[in-house]
């Protein structure tokens, strides 16, 4: 161990100081602890830093569909409880409706929220507490994938739900996907059924 201070800017193979601020060299034990906090300590989460599994940013996700609420498409779809996945028929004037069973309470519930201090922590390592949104990847829901697949690729060849040759009862679920027109990058919201 050397008795000599230490002048060498604190750095990881991963991930590059790019600021004079951040190379700051810890001063004090309050330094070294907001120094150490600010720093990422799970190289695996760094490895994948910056790829598709990147967490998305809710906050700003709710302020930009709070923006755009009156451009996004929706449309309803169910899936049963084998997972297969019907198109629905509906009136326009429905839409309007949709969004705000769908979309506009979750809108506030995150934007007030933000105003209270909400957290966003992942689902396998929160607990349940107040004022946290627990997030997770879709390969961690059972079967969401496989739902959100075939609504993606094979919507043209979906069977449209028809009460009269379908049972109600057997539905699971609701999946809204939202998309600003026909091609835009679309967002689902799912409900389950009790």
């Amino acid at each position: 161990m050397h008795n000599e201070p230490n002048t060498q800017t604190p750095t990881t193979d991963i991930t590059p100081v790019t600021s004079p601020e951040s190379a700051a060299v810890p001063q004090s034990d309050a330094d070294v602890a907001a120094y150490a906090e600010a720093q990422p300590t799970d190289t695996t989460a760094q490895s994948t830093a910056g790829t598709s599994t990147d967490a998305t940013d809710i906050f700003l996700w709710a302020n930009q569909a709070d923006r755009d609420k009156d451009q996004l498409e929706v449309d309803l779809f169910l899936f049963t409880k084998g997972y297969t996945v019907y198109a629905t028929n509906y009136a326009a004037e429905l839409k309007a409706q949709l969004k705000v069973l769908f979309l506009y309470d979750m809108i506030t519930a995150v934007q007030t929220g933000a105003a209270t201090g909400l957290m966003v922590r992942d689902f396998e390592a929160a607990k349940a507490e107040e004022n946290v949104l627990e997030r997770t990847t879709l390969d961690r829901v059972v079967h969401a994938q496989e739902v959100i697949e075939q609504i993606t690729y094979s919507e043209a060849d979906l069977e449209t739900f028809n009460e009269g040759d379908h049972e109600f009862k057997k539905v699971k679920g609701i999946i809204a996907r939202f998309r600003m027109g026909t091609d835009g990058e679309p967002f689902f919201v799912a409900k389950l059924l009790p």
